[in-house]
């Protein structure tokens, strides 16, 4: 501050007033002169000693504030790159300005702009301390050293009390450090981006490094890293760092033990390389190559004990050695054509031996066996012609040779002229038949017998009381009688008598076929009031 005397008016009156009267001591003066002067000099010594009084007063003032309150307003805000001046000296220092020389809105002024200063410093300190927290030096150093010049700009001009200029040399320091801390996101994201490219790259050291600051830059919770993408976790990355060093010298041995064919100590290591980093790509790989020779291997001997039963005579136990390689999950391919080639071999031979049996069947004339050999031909292979036809024909015959059983075994039936009729017409198609064998034309024989039989009448006596009206169903009614007879054809009949006030009677009777009865009775004895009692 300047402490030039144009700005110090109430020292320069004093001096002045001193000098005036020194001067006029040493003038030779009238007598009356001397007595004015004499009777003014008391009150100008008053005025001296008032001033006086009035500076040393000031001083105090001022030394008290320097020492009191000054100290607990600067030790809040302590500038960053100098030392706080002692309070000793700054007392030394003060006294050198003038007492009154600054008026009270001057005051006002430099303190409002000391305030401004210590303001922008307080932000600037935040962000430093902000800053020193994530190791900024390790990725901003120039920049940030640049923001700790113009900091240190500032110290300067605080130190000459120059606040305007201390002020604005804080505001660009705190905003460039600011910016620094606008960009963490960007370098939080570079940071694990290197650290991904060292472990592809198997360099351990620079991993580490770059996720350890990853990490610490994450758990700084600055704004806007939690909504960040990463490429991988900074922890992650950096467990997968400290172990890479043992990891790859893990997969080393691993692909000599490969090389070497030495496969199940080869898995061993990859596993143990994938047990400390489960994502390592190379160790991933690594694995699935062994694993796929081990299975080849194994896929070679069960293929080969497959062909090995095969050419022994035992296609279905090569079929099941056949399957279980194609169930390791290579060669599929392979596999599956040696299957299909052996189910061929078998269905071939398979076919072969249905056919003999089928037509064996068919020269004894069991047609439902023949069929079911058929049935199963074509079960193989549904387009075999031989088995198509042979099915037809087959499942003809057998239903014949179950028509004329029925008729054999129920030969009563043919008193009913339909029955007659249907017969006549299965035994029409039997004869039919061209190179029938000897059981079919004995069947024939006999039905011929008993069509024959079925027509010839037999004489049959029927009894009742001559009270009871007697029909036979579906062919007379007889009426009432004592005894008549009757020539009916063989076949099963049904005789019914009614009398009023009797309960009816019903005789069923066979006529023919060594079951011809007798004498059949028909008559209603059996009142019906008799019943109800």
């Amino acid at each position: 501050m300047s402490t030039d005397n144009t700005n110090r008016p109430d020292q320069y009156s004093v001096d002045e007033t001193s000098n005036a009267f020194l001067r006029s001591s040493e003038t030779n003066v009238s007598p009356r002169e001397t007595l004015s002067v004499s009777s003014a000099q008391p009150i100008a010594d008053a005025k001296i000693r008032l001033l006086s009084w009035l500076g040393l007063g000031a001083l105090f003032v001022v030394a008290l504030v320097v020492i009191f309150i000054l100290p607990s307003i600067v030790e809040k805000y302590e500038l960053p790159l100098a030392p706080r001046l002692d309070p000793t000296e700054i007392i030394v220092t003060t006294p050198s300005v003038p007492p009154l020389s600054i008026s009270p809105f001057q005051e006002a002024q430099i303190s409002k702009s000391r305030r401004e200063a210590q303001d922008k410093l307080a932000t600037l300190l935040e962000n430093q301390s902000r800053l020193q927290q994530v190791n900024v030096e390790q990725w901003a150093e120039q920049s940030y050293l640049d923001s700790v010049g113009a900091a240190a700009a500032g110290d300067d001009f605080y130190r000459v009390q120059n606040f305007v200029e201390a002020t604005l040399a804080y505001s660009r320091a705190g905003e460039q450090m600011r910016q620094l801390i606008d960009t963490i996101p960007n370098v939080l994201n570079e940071q694990v981006s290197l650290g991904k490219s060292a472990i592809d790259e198997n360099r351990s050291s620079d991993a580490i490094s770059h996720f350890s600051l990853a990490l610490l830059l994450l758990d700084s919770e600055f704004e806007g890293l939690e909504s960040l993408e990463l490429q991988m976790s900074p922890e992650l990355g950096l467990q997968r760092a400290k172990v890479m060093d043992e990891v790859v010298e893990l997969i080393d041995s691993a692909d000599q033990l490969y090389r070497s064919e030495q496969f199940e100590s080869a898995v061993t290591l990859f596993r143990e390389a994938l047990a400390l980093d489960s994502y390592n790509d190379d160790a991933q790989k690594g694995l699935k190559a062994v694993e796929f020779a081990i299975k080849e291997h194994e896929f070679a001997l069960i293929m080969s004990e497959g062909y090995r039963l095969l050419t022994a005579g035992k296609p279905s136990e090569a079929i099941e050695k056949f399957r279980l390689a194609g169930e390791l999950g290579i060669n599929g391919n392979e596999a599956e054509m040696a299957i299909a080639q052996t189910e061929n071999a078998i269905a071939s031979s398979d076919i072969r031996r249905l056919r003999v049996d089928a037509e064996a069947a068919a020269q004894q004339e069991l047609w439902i066996e023949t069929s079911n050999f058929y049935k199963l031909a074509l079960a193989i292979d549904s387009n075999l012609s031989f088995a198509i036809k042979g099915l037809d024909y087959a499942t003809k015959r057998a239903r014949l040779d179950e028509l004329l059983i029925a008729a054999l075994d129920n030969p009563e039936r043919l008193a009913e002229g339909s029955v007659y009729d249907e017969t006549m017409e299965i035994y029409m198609i039997g004869r039919a038949v061209e190179g029938a064998g000897p059981r079919l034309l004995e069947m024939l024989d006999k039905l011929e017998t008993t069509l024959e039989q079925s027509q010839i009448p037999i004489e049959v006596i029927f009894r009742s009381n001559n009270l009871t009206e007697v029909t036979l169903q579906r062919t007379e009614v007889f009426g009432s009688f004592t005894e008549i007879s009757k020539g009916l054809k063989p076949g099963r009949y049904v005789a019914v008598g009614k009398r009023v006030g009797y309960r009816d009677v019903r005789e069923e009777f066979t006529v023919g076929f060594e079951m011809t009865p007798e004498i059949v009775v028909v008559r209603c004895d059996e009142p019906i009031n008799a019943l109800r009692r």
